[in-house]
């Protein structure tokens, strides 16, 4: 099964990420800017940016932690340390997409947005491969990688693979 989960917005001239994303102070969301020839208006699918860290990956006494940045000055920006094991960079990066997601479907005025695509955007290119080009293939194999051993980070793959269809975009 081919992955439509991939989105790489298309350069046109030098357009930045700022040319892309729609972002002004005191909305609570950023927003996917939309185009029609030479006509750009903002679009109503939000924009979600993510990030995970972990403080001594690879350690014993290792922490991670999750950020979630819907815009600037937006209320719902927020991180958080994540208190489940294990603690590494790779599982903070997919928990922080998850999070984020979980943080959309609860927002208390989700009933505002007019849509239900959201674009998550991460640095990652562990979490974008991982549910793109490695999901589908992973789930047929039994959760298991090329080297026939368990996935790493499995429990939250398959979470992201039951709960959510989104965009993601790799900046």
């Amino acid at each position: 099964m081919s992955s439509d989960r991939l989105f790489i917005p298309p350069r046109i001239d030098s357009s930045t990420f700022e040319d892309i994303v729609y972002r002004k102070n005191r909305k609570p969301f950023s927003n996917l800017r939309k185009r029609r020839g030479s006509e750009v208006k903002v679009g109503d699918h939000i924009v979600i940016n993510v990030a995970g860290a972990c403080n001594g990956n690879g350690k014993s006494w290792a922490q991670s932690a999750v950020g979630v940045y819907f815009g600037p000055s937006s209320r719902h920006n927020f991180s958080e340390e994540i208190d489940e094991e294990p603690h590494t960079s790779n599982r903070a990066h997919i928990r922080a997409a998850i999070t984020g997601l979980e943080k959309v479907k609860k927002l208390p005025d989700k009933d505002k947005l007019k849509t239900s695509v959201v674009v998550v955007v991460t640095h990652s290119q562990y979490v974008v491969d991982g549910i793109t080009k490695h999901i589908y293939k992973r789930y047929d194999n039994g959760w298991r990688n090329a080297k026939r051993t368990e996935v790493d980070n499995r429990e939250d793959f398959q979470d992201w693979l039951m709960n959510w269809r989104v965009i993601t975009t790799y900046l």
